[in-house]
């Protein structure tokens, strides 16, 4: 939820976090969506079905993806 995806080039934003992805997989997950996306490290995103196909997002296409700082945890494994 703390995920922007946006299919034009990346706005300029207070946003810090700001890369480049390719949508993996679009699957559905109750009400919701979850997409796979390839950012050079793999991240999981939810969105309503409405978004996804306002976007038009399926396998293959191409996002930017905007996360602003105070809402990046890091997971050691």
């Amino acid at each position: 939820e703390d995920v922007m995806l946006t299919n034009d080039a990346l706005p300029i934003t207070s946003a810090r976090n700001r890369f480049s992805a390719i949508v993996v997989s679009v699957e559905r997950e109750g009400s919701l969506l979850r997409l796979e996306l390839d950012c050079g490290f793999p991240l999981k995103v939810l969105l309503t079905p409405q978004s996804v196909a306002e976007m038009n997002l399926q396998s293959h296409s191409a996002v930017g993806v905007l996360i602003k700082a105070p809402h990046v945890h890091l997971i050691a494994h």
